[in-house]
């Protein structure tokens, strides 16, 4: 059942994606080099419109092989409204595991990682932490993640998707967590002023199933609520 929420997901973001990038734009652009053999799921615009960033797995360039959960990849927005080739993003925001981004901020300079790679002081190895992270775009490349600091943060489940508003100041997930109704819910959380985020709170069983809920999105007037479901 994963694989078709992953399908529903593709389809509904890429047309609730706001920043300047209408759904008709979209609808229009010319997605054949993105799509491949491969599972591709996740999509996220940047703010500007210029980049399509996305996880793949199965590929053989993924650090972690064909048998990889999943890399991030990014096409570029191309004159004539097609995609480039895609790119994998490197190793600084990739590893052996799950990946996936959850957004951006309005400058574009900072990107929200689902999952991240936590190094270990003078050396080059580290340990892959299931949680949230960002990441700084330094000109050249990204730099190495940094953990968000989400008070009483837990998530059973190995699935896990989210979205961060350009403002950086909401983050709604899905995570099986505290006081879930089952399977994945869809829970929010708050950037406090010292910068920590707040406890991720249930959203309640008028959205919430007894199944899965996934891929949320929050429209900028931060009152509308896109998301899949296998529960409804």
């Amino acid at each position: 059942m994963r694989k078709y929420i992953f399908i529903i997901c593709l389809s509904a973001l890429t047309l609730a994606i706001g920043y300047n990038v209408s759904a008709q734009d979209l609808a229009h652009s010319k997605i054949d080099s993105v799509n491949s053999s491969y599972d591709e799921q996740n999509p996220v615009v940047t703010p500007d419109g210029s980049k399509l960033f996305f996880t793949r797995s199965g590929h053989p360039e993924n650090i972690g092989g064909v048998v990889d959960k999943g890399d991030i990849w990014f096409a570029d927005k191309l004159p004539d409204g097609s995609w480039s080739t895609p790119q994998h993003a490197g190793r600084k925001i990739n590893h052996s595991s799950l990946n996936g981004v959850m957004g951006f901020s309005s400058t574009g300079t900072t990107i929200y990682l689902l999952n991240y790679l936590e190094i270990t002081p003078g050396s080059n190895r580290g340990t892959i932490r299931s949680g949230l992270a960002k990441s700084t775009w330094n000109g050249s490349e990204w730099e190495q993640p940094e953990r968000l600091n989400v008070t009483f943060f837990s998530n059973k489940s190995e699935e896990m998707s989210g979205y961060v508003t350009p403002d950086e100041t909401v983050m709604v997930l899905s995570i099986q967590s505290y006081l879930t109704f089952g399977n994945e819910d869809l829970y929010v959380s708050f950037r406090q002023a010292n910068g920590t985020w707040s406890q991720p709170k249930n959203i309640g069983n008028v959205v919430n199933t007894g199944s899965q809920e996934w891929s949320p999105y929050l429209a900028s007037d931060k009152k509308t609520l896109y998301f899949s479901s296998n529960g409804h």
